[in-house]
């Protein structure tokens, strides 16, 4: 019984450790709600935790269709992505990332560019 209560025990340490290590977006450039006056030049994510290139990816929405935005780069826990010329009005932006412990996670975020 007490071998079965330490084991109990470190399966609970390690579920939850494991909980934790997640990545979640920390900061984002501009950030959700932000009016601006300008259009930006680009969008930039942080993350808690590295974030694996390969799968993971920025849209923007354009009308009524989600676009991937061409010019993203990741650097460990940062995405960086290009954004062409916005005009004035709200826009949104989807992220969509594979963390470094094999995690999806995705969000979304919104500004608006003043006219």
């Amino acid at each position: 019984d007490r071998w079965m209560s330490v084991c109990l025990l470190l399966c609970a340490l390690l579920t939850a450790t494991t909980a934790h290590a997640h990545s979640r977006l920390i900061t984002a450039q501009p950030r959700h709600g932000e009016i601006l006056a300008n259009s930006p030049a680009q969008v930039v994510l942080d993350f808690s935790a590295p974030v694996e290139p390969a799968f993971s990816r920025i849209e923007i929405l354009q009308g009524d269709k989600w676009s991937i935005l061409k010019e993203t780069s990741v650097q460990g826990k940062r995405m960086l992505a290009a954004l062409p010329r916005l005009p004035p009005g709200k826009h949104h932006l989807r992220w969509s990332i594979l963390s470094a412990d094999g995690h999806h996670q995705t969000g979304t975020l919104s500004f608006t560019i003043r006219p």
